[in-house]
């Protein structure tokens, strides 16, 4: 198992270590968990021209406030310990926020009072997926 770097921040805001990937180059950065986004990423505009993303269009955005907005969409690589993500990348802020889409494949544990978060793979999904794999072939 890979080692995936995570945390509690001195705002209790829970961090992980990920790295965007660019056509120009790769940042590593330690975004915020949010739980409440049901998408990828969300970055800076400075550093999604920085490392050197594709735009793909704009995406209407509700947010936490209920307010809606139109943001720049692009698209990016995003790894997580060793694994590779396509990810969804909404242009807005100054501050990097991981959503659900990048992290429904992992497990996360985490203590507050100790600022220790684990973040993990979660195995069942892989076997669930070749159990359903499995029966897709012996369908038919």
């Amino acid at each position: 198992m890979n080692n995936i770097i995570s945390g509690i921040d001195s705002q209790n805001n829970v961090r992980l270590e990920i790295e965007i990937q660019g056509l120009y180059k790769s940042i590593p950065y330690g975004g915020i968990i949010d739980t409440g986004f049901s998408g990828g990423l969300v970055i800076p505009l400075i550093t999604a021209v920085d490392i050197g993303l594709t735009k793909v269009g704009a995406s209407t955005v509700t947010l936490a406030d209920g307010s809606i907005k139109v943001v720049p969409t692009f698209l990016s690589n995003v790894k997580i310990g060793s694994k590779v993500h396509d990810a969804t990348t909404l242009i807005m802020g100054n501050e990097v926020l991981i959503g659900m889409e990048l992290i429904h494949d992992y497990r996360l544990c985490m203590s507050p009072i100790t600022g220790e978060v684990i973040i993990e793979e979660w195995e069942s999904l892989k076997r669930l997926d070749d159990f359903t794999e499995t029966l897709k072939r012996l369908g038919g």
